[in-house]
């Protein structure tokens, strides 16, 4: 049963983020929640519109004395990434996220959240139902298949938009101010599987890699958190060293390659004779890496069990070719800004391991904020898929975000901010693909920031939402939006 957060503040906050945790919406299936928007607007009286992609855009007059101030861009993702722990029998298609309160956070109960972006689609819908709060006129943008490479940004017809600053709400840490971020692409190699009998006599065994964190390929990149599946690749190739071992089946991560993957199996064919041997192999790999991940991830997990006898299994050459691609994947950050201290300039991460028919999929992310080290993460990954003998798949790119040297919006921002806390905020770049840089390519002469509550572990079922930053982010989101005024400069 999900928790009520009716007590919560900001009040209308809240009861619209647990409505919309009501409605099923994973990638690809936003229809409800794209009804539930245009429901929304109808009741309102507000004017709305619709794509075939689900984006929805809800348009607002300014209040009372802000007619004529300028336009102003609000911007929010519908989707979220389903991720959840091993053995909880959510359908993300079909029931809602049970959410519960643990002191100052808001957590869902063994899944992801939807914080990202869920918090932003809830403030934006509790602006647009006020009476009483100042705002310039606003376009409230609603995008969908944001976790699956921007595609609704991507698609969506903004020559309608007459908007020139530009509010998005999806960052994760209160006090940061992203004014760019990094471009990205995601790719697949796709492996033929040569197939081959089931040894006589051989037992089926299913080893899992798991309880590992996890998180977002981009943001946790630079931590040292595992990845399962490359850790999948490195005791499978120890194993086919060691023991005369096959391979039946193979699957990893949960469908997203730009989540770190926190889990990984594979089906193998082992001689009974071998048994013994072969488990002293995996106490021995348990504790090496028991030991390298002791702080970063542990809760990690090696788990060997009796799996259902396959009717083949891959070719020796199928699963060398496997087995060396996982060992020379390409992981984690390639490189380190050069100008900006502490931000990652350029990453890749292998987010899925899947068979698709007569075939070994393995899908990466990559990031960078340097065109020319984006195509150097490609080159790399392109030349292993040919030194494996897989196709090399190269789709859903997306722009950089680039940084403004003049920007009345951040420096307004930067204004209501240090008023409120008594601080300067942060400003920085972002190591993520923000729909910003679809909208900055779009749009001419925008003026745009990107903010938002302190959320922690997204992409993960660690996920959660800090109350406190929620209501002190949305008094500054109501503070700038105030200062929006009939005059303000527009660059």
């Amino acid at each position: 049963m999900s928790a009520s957060v009716e007590h919560l503040a900001p009040a209308a906050v809240f009861r619209h983020f647990a409505a919309l945790s009501a409605i099923p919406r994973p990638s690809f299936h936003e229809q409800a929640v794209a009804d539930h928007l245009m429901a929304f607007a109808d009741r309102h009286g507000l004017q709305a519109e619709r794509d075939a992609l689900d984006n929805v855009i809800i348009r607002k007059p300014g209040s009372a004395g802000y007619e004529d101030a300028p336009v102003t861009i609000l911007q929010g993702h519908t989707d979220m990434v389903c991720e959840k722990n091993e053995g909880n029998p959510i359908d993300f298609n079909r029931d809602p996220i049970s959410l519960r309160i643990e002191g100052d956070l808001l957590k869902a109960d063994g899944t992801t959240l939807g914080a990202d972006n869920g918090i932003a689609v809830a403030f934006m819908l509790a602006l647009l139902e006020s009476r009483d709060i100042p705002h310039p006129p606003l376009e409230a943008i609603f995008t969908s298949q944001e976790e699956v490479g921007l595609r609704g940004a991507s698609k969506l017809d903004t020559s309608s938009l007459k908007g020139r600053l530009f509010l998005n709400i999806d960052s994760e840490e209160e006090g940061l101010l992203f004014t760019s971020c990094s471009g990205g692409n995601r790719s697949d190699m796709r492996l033929p599987i040569q197939w081959s009998d089931v040894p006589a006599g051989s037992r089926a065994m299913k080893l899992h890699v798991r309880g590992l964190k996890g998180g977002h390929s981009g943001l946790d990149i630079h931590t040292p958190r595992g990845n399962a599946i490359l850790l999948l690749g490195r005791i499978l190739s120890d194993l086919l060293a060691r023991h005369d071992v096959r391979v039946a089946h193979v699957q990893g991560g949960s469908g997203k390659s730009n989540a770190i993957p926190r889990r990984a199996e594979v089906t193998l064919l082992i001689s009974p004779d071998n048994i013994d041997a072969f488990d002293a192999t995996l106490k021995t790999w348990y504790e090496r890496l028991s030991q390298e991940y002791v702080t970063a991830d542990p809760g990690l997990e090696l788990a060997l069990e009796a799996a259902s006898m396959p009717e083949r299994c891959f070719a020796k050459t199928t699963t060398t070719a496997l087995s060396e691609a996982l060992i020379l994947m390409p992981q984690g950050v390639q490189r380190m800004s050069p100008d900006i201290a502490g931000l990652v300039e350029t990453s890749t991460n292998l987010g899925t391991l899947d068979i698709v028919g007569d075939e070994i999929s393995l899908g990466s992310a990559s990031r960078s904020s340097q065109p020319s080290q984006m195509e150097a993460t490609v080159a790399k990954l392109e030349a292993l898929a040919r030194v494996i003998g897989a196709r090399f798949e190269l789709h859903d790119g997306y722009p950089a975000w680039p940084f403004r040297p003049e920007s009345p919006l951040r420096d307004l921002f930067v204004e209501r901010f240090t008023t409120q806390y008594g601080r300067a905020p942060e400003v920085a770049g972002i190591h993520a693909g923000l729909e910003c840089g679809v909208f900055s390519a779009k749009l001419q002469d925008v003026d745009m920031i990107s903010f938002g509550p302190d959320i922690r572990n997204a992409h993960s079922p660690d996920e959660c939402l800090s109350i406190s930053s929620t209501e002190r982010t949305w008094t500054l989101f109501l503070d700038l939006v105030a200062h929006i005024k009939p005059g303000f400069k527009v660059s």
